[in-house]
């Protein structure tokens, strides 16, 4: 049986709200959630992590 490898996806808010409601729909679906609170705070996430499968802004 193959394993399939979690993916993980980048949340871009300035809304704290917002993170947190997509942060906790998309956990349940089985994704590693992370997020940054700026497009200046994705950039550095980005340039230290390489394995962001999908970023939404």
């Amino acid at each position: 049986m193959a394993v399939l490898q979690q993916k993980t996806i980048l949340i871009v808010d300035d809304d704290s709200m917002s993170r947190k409601l997509a942060e906790m729909v998309l956990g349940k679906d089985g994704y590693k959630v992370v997020s940054a609170d700026s497009g200046e705070a994705c950039i550095d996430y980005l340039k230290r992590e390489k394995s962001i499968d999908l970023v939404l802004p």
